[in-house]
């Protein structure tokens, strides 16, 4: 039989810098054992490497506060979100605290092929991002 080709991809998501090196520099063991292993050839491309989003406590603080304000319900993802993320680069550079406005837990999520954004949300995401802003500016 002539060689086939086969392309593997992964997405990988982690809390921390370090851990995100660890666990890519462990992908890349695996690969080569398995080539070792049954005698094949493997090229590794990182694409969209980022950093780890870190959320400032007090940014964090602030959306609390908020959100208890508009007696908005709001959660703490135990997993990071699962699309990739470049705000990363805008929390290395600046406080900030990275959040998302749900339309409930049956709404296909952002990026979802089947993703509508809910117009009924509107009102509630301005309102929030209006007293974030009065918060930070002591109004």
């Amino acid at each position: 039989f002539p060689p086939a080709e086969a392309e593997v991809m992964a997405t990988f998501r982690t809390h921390s810098d370090k851990v995100m090196q660890q666990l890519s520099q462990r992908a890349v063991e695996i690969t080569e054992g398995l080539a070792a292993t049954y005698n094949l050839k493997f090229i590794v491309d990182w694409v969209e490497k980022f950093p780890a989003t870190k959320n400032n406590d007090d940014c964090v603080d602030i959306l609390e506060e908020v959100a208890q304000k508009l007696d908005i319900d709001y959660i703490y993802r135990s997993q990071p979100f699962p699309w990739s993320e470049d705000f990363a680069y805008f929390t290395q550079k600046y406080k900030g605290a990275f959040f998302g406005i749900g339309a409930g837990e049956k709404h296909p999520q952002l990026h979802d092929e089947f993703y509508d954004f809910a117009d009924e949300i509107t009102e509630v995401c301005v309102e929030i991002f209006l007293e974030i802003i009065n918060k930070i500016l002591k109004v």
